[in-house]
C-alpha cells in the first residue's frame, strides 16, 4: 500500500458517519431537520390552525343556532301578524254588521208602531169629517172614548201599560206620585183619593208615574205630622 492510500483510509476511519449525529445536540428543530436532509414541519402554523379551530368551532355553532331561531321568531311573527290583521278585519265587519242590524231593528220599531197607530189616525180623521149640527155632545164623547181605547190597545201591543189607580187604592210610591191631599169619603187616609194624571209603564219600567191624589192622615208610607202638636204643648 502506498503511503497516499494509508492517508486517505485513516482521512475516512477517523470521520463520523452523518447517521451518528446526536439529534438533541440540535436546539433547533429546523436546523436539526436541514443536518438531516428533510423539510421540517411548520410546527407553530400547525398549532395555530389547531387553536383556531377550537375556537371557531362553538363560535360558528352558536351563529348557526341564532340563526335557526331567528328564523322560527320571525314565521311566528309573521303568523301573529297574519292573525291580528284577520282579527282586526272580522272584528270590523262585525261592528258594521252590528250598527247595520240596530239601524233596521230601530226603523222596523218605528214602522210596527205607525202602523198599529194608523187606524187610531184614521178614526180622528172620521171624526174631523163629521158634521157637527147633526152629532150630539154625547155621541163625540163616545167617539172620543172608542178612539182613545183603541189607541190604548195599539200601545199595549207594543208593552206599554197604563197606571190608573182607582180611589181607595193603596198609593205606591213606585208608580204613583202624590200631588195632592185630598180627603174623600169612603177613603182609608193614606190611600189614593183620585187619579190626576194616568200613568205609563213600557214592560216593567214606569215611563211616567201617575199623578194623584191621596187622603190625608197617618199612614205606613206617610207617618203622621206632630208638628202642631208638638207646638200646642208647649204653649200650655
Amino acid at each position: 500500500m502506498s503511503r497516499r492510500s494509508k492517508q486517505s483510509k485513516d482521512h475516512h476511519d477517523d470521520a463520523e458517519p452523518a447517521d451518528s449525529i446526536d439529534p438533541t445536540e440540535i436546539a433547533d428543530p429546523g436546523e436539526q431537520a436541514e443536518a438531516l436532509d428533510i423539510e421540517a414541519p411548520d410546527i407553530k402554523a400547525d398549532n395555530d390552525a389547531h387553536v383556531f379551530d377550537l375556537d371557531a368551532g362553538p363560535e360558528d355553532s352558536l351563529v348557526f343556532e341564532l340563526e335557526r331561531r331567528l328564523g322560527e321568531m320571525e314565521t311566528e311573527v309573521a303568523e301573529y301578524r297574519d292573525k291580528y290583521q284577520r282579527a282586526l278585519a272580522d272584528f270590523q265587519n262585525f261592528q258594521r254588521r252590528s250598527q247595520t242590524n240596530e239601524r233596521n231593528a230601530r226603523e222596523q220599531g218605528v214602522r210596527d208602531v205607525l202602523e198599529s197607530l194608523l187606524g187610531v189616525l184614521d178614526h180622528f180623521e172620521l171624526a174631523i169629517a163629521q158634521d157637527i149640527s147633526t152629532v150630539t155632545t154625547e155621541q163625540l164623547v163616545s167617539g172620543v172614548g172608542v178612539i182613545k181605547s183603541e189607541l190604548l190597545r195599539a200601545l199595549q201591543a207594543h208593552g206599554v201599560g197604563l197606571i190608573s189607580p182607582e180611589p181607595g187604592d193603596e198609593f205606591d210610591p213606585n208608580t204613583h206620585e202624590a200631588v195632592v191631599h185630598q180627603a174623600v169619603e169612603g177613603v182609608r187616609p193614606g190611600c189614593v183619593s183620585m187619579t190626576l194624571q194616568a200613568g205609563y209603564t213600557i214592560r216593567d219600567r214606569v215611563v211616567r208615574p201617575a199623578k194623584v191624589g191621596v187622603a190625608p192622615g197617618p199612614s205606613a208610607d206617610e207617618p203622621a205630622d206632630d208638628t202642631a202638636d208638638e207646638l200646642e204643648q208647649s204653649e200650655d
